[in-house]
Order: structure tokens, then C-alpha cells, then sequence
């Protein structure tokens, strides 16, 4: 079985290949209908290169493109659609980096606060040396936190089990790595850990007043 790492330059050439695309699109029909057909033939590609399936959006002042190509179902063959639900995994953390750092930047949070500036007790209190924790560390996994998603209950059964359709919020993977042990003490190393973004989705809430959904 290929690693999702083998992937990475069939999707890098064809996502490069789309902002390519981009720069060179104007509002005219026929441009935008060869940026079209170059977009799929870029998915097309990336499939042919290993991907078993890719569904894209790609909207801006002067494209609006929708794609898909490969199998959804490798088992029974079927071919993936634009209408294909599909894990949104780790895209969210690009999501979620990029909106803490804008309102950092736009001076609603700093990235050095404590966690504790902005999570209530009840969260903290059970996060040991969550005092010590920054935003920071939360964006580039040196926490030490315990990864929720280690959790065979948590992954195997609660969020697999219910297929893509249930609609997860932030707090219902606290459970799962709450009053769990560090991996390390917080900036003293690395540990690739979902639950990281968990609390920094929660703070850009609770520091927004909006919610991500």
C-alpha cells in the first residue's frame, strides 16, 4: 500500500500547476472554459500518478472550477464525483494556523499568550503544565500533548463508527486527551499531536466570538 508521502508530488504538481493557471485566467468564456479543462487534466494527472481520488474547488475573481476524478470506492469501483463527501483531516490545520496568525497579526491574540489567557478552567485545569502552554506551541506540535486520535476509542469507534456525515465540534474530542499525561514538558520538544488544534480552534472562538463551522 503507498504511503500518503508518495502522493505529495502528484498533488503538489497539480496544485502549482492550478495557481499556474491563476495568474493567466481573465473573465473570458474561452479562457475560463481551457483553464477548465486544464485544471482536469491536472487531476487527471495526479491520479495517474498513484492518487486513488481527488474532488477540488478552486474559486476566485476569475475562476470558478469544480473537479473531480479517480475512484471513491477502490472495492466496487466507483468513480468519485464533486457530490463525494470526503475527511477534511488535516486541511483544517492550515484553516485554523493561518486565522490564529491573521488575528495575531491583527493584534486579538498574541501568539505567545498562556492558553490559560483564554481557555476556561475547566479546560486547563486538566491539561497538566497547561499554564506553560503558548499559541505558539500549539501551531507547531510543542505542546507535548497527548494525541487524541491515539485513542483506539476515539478513532475506531466514535469517529470512523459514524461515518463523515455527523458534524464534530471542537469540544467533543476534549474527552479523549484531557487529564492525559504530557510527552514532554511544553516547548522542550516536538510531538505531532491533533489535539493541538482542537484548543487552538476553540480560541480563535472564544477570542473571535464566531464560530469556525
Amino acid at each position: 500500500m503507498k504511503s500518503l508521502k508518495q502522493f505529495w508530488p502528484a498533488i503538489l504538481t497539480s496544485a502549482l500547476f492550478g495557481m499556474s493557471l491563476l495568474s493567466g485566467c481573465n473573465s473570458n468564456n474561452s479562457d475560463d472554459s481551457t483553464a477548465n479543462e486544464q485544471f482536469q487534466d491536472a487531476l487527471e494527472e495526479a491520479v495517474s500518478k498513484g492518487l486513488p481520488a481527488v474532488s477540488v474547488r478552486v474559486a476566485g475573481r476569475n475562476i470558478d472550477f469544480s473537479g473531480s476524478a479517480g475512484m471513491s470506492d477502490l472495492a466496487t469501483m466507483e468513480e468519485a464525483t464533486v457530490e463525494h463527501r470526503f475527511y477534511v483531516a488535516s486541511v483544517g490545520k492550515t484553516f485554523v494556523a493561518a486565522t490564529l496568525v491573521q488575528m495575531a497579526s491583527e493584534g486579538l491574540v498574541g501568539l505567545d499568550d498562556r492558553i490559560t489567557d483564554w481557555l476556561p478552567a475547566e479546560i486547563t485545569d486538566r491539561i497538566p503544565s497547561g499554564d506553560q502552554m503558548t499559541l505558539r506551541m500549539l501551531l507547531n506540535h510543542t505542546t507535548g500533548l497527548f494525541d487524541f486520535q491515539n485513542d483506539s476509542d476515539a478513532w475506531d469507534n466514535d469517529f470512523f463508527a459514524s461515518g463523515p456525515t455527523r458534524h464534530w465540534q471542537q469540544a467533543d474530542a476534549l474527552p479523549y486527551f484531557l487529564d492525559q499525561p504530557l510527552h514532554f514538558e511544553p516547548g522542550s520538544n516536538y510531538s505531532y499531536s491533533n489535539s493541538n488544534y482542537i484548543l487552538a480552534a476553540l480560541i480563535i472562538e472564544r477570542a473571535s466570538g464566531a464560530s469556525l463551522q
